[in-house]
């Protein structure tokens, strides 16, 4: 739900949950042997059944963060920091749970998020901003430094399926980080970038922030999150182990990691 009435809220998560069901190998396509055999072999054929079980990406996630806020959100591979940010952005339902959103959301989830490969960078700056929110007025006026930020001038009319991975996350954060909007969701993929345009990205990160917008941030560079963020969600296995100041839950991943500390679940009012 979309709401304006939070003067210092940005996101709310309450309980939020994403289930999935995964399948067994029993459920999938039979074979042209394996339908002969059973048919010519009732006998020999095999008794499979078909069986599913429930797989929970997110499981009771509950956060909150503030204007201007930089959240670091931090997790193994499959530990639910992707599926948290397709919901937040609306690419998936939840479950279960409650998601306010007080204003407007920008989110970068992957290198081609928003784009059409067939269309030129110009063509695409006006679809991903209107996707984004962007009005018409809006984009021209911002599309110059648009184009200025991602350095994709010499490139404007070649399309975008020609346009390497890293030259489409530049594009699609100058995009994002021009926007404005309340909240700016960026996945892990701004690393695809160059070093030279990540530095730039994260002193833009810095510059939108003071302009009282919340971003929450995936980086798997502790240096970057423990000196960028003011706040660290650390998931594991769709759970919330920790959220809270930066430095620490940095450091509470790392512990994890090496094994030094049990995962526990915590509560956080």
């Amino acid at each position: 739900m979309l709401m304006l009435c939070n003067m210092s809220l940005v996101i709310k998560v309450t309980n939020l949950e994403k289930k999935y069901t995964k399948y067994n190998r029993a459920v999938r396509q039979e074979t042209i042997r394996e339908y002969l055999i059973k048919k010519l072999f009732p006998f020999a054929s095999r008794n499979e059944k078909s069986t599913e079980e429930e797989f929970w990406a997110l499981r009771n996630v509950s956060f909150s963060v503030s204007r201007g806020e930089i959240l670091g959100v931090l997790g193994n591979n499959g530990a639910g920091k992707t599926t948290l940010f397709r919901v937040l952005s609306r690419v998936t339902e939840p479950s279960s749970g409650r998601v306010e959103i007080y204003g407007r959301l920008g989110s970068l989830l992957g290198a081609a998020s928003g784009f059409q490969g067939d269309l030129n960078a110009k063509e695409n700056i006006y679809l991903n901003a209107a996707i984004m929110g962007m009005t018409r007025s809006e984009i021209n006026r911002s599309i110059d430094a648009i184009i200025e930020f991602a350095e994709v001038g010499d490139f404007l009319d070649m399309p975008l399926k020609h346009y390497s991975s890293g030259m489409q996350v530049r594009l699609g954060f100058s995009i994002a980080a021009k926007l404005l909007p309340e909240a700016l969701i960026l996945d892990e993929t701004l690393a695809v970038a160059d070093i030279g345009f990540q530095e730039k990205a994260l002193e833009k990160i810095k510059e939108i922030s003071r302009a009282n917008c919340s971003i929450l941030f995936v980086s798997h560079n502790m240096q970057t999150v423990r000196s960028l963020c003011t706040k660290v969600l650390v998931l594991q296995h769709g759970q919330l182990v920790f959220f809270g100041d930066s430095v620490e839950g940095v450091q509470k991943y790392v512990d994890f990691n090496q094994g030094k500390k049990e995962v526990s679940v915590t509560e956080y009012s």
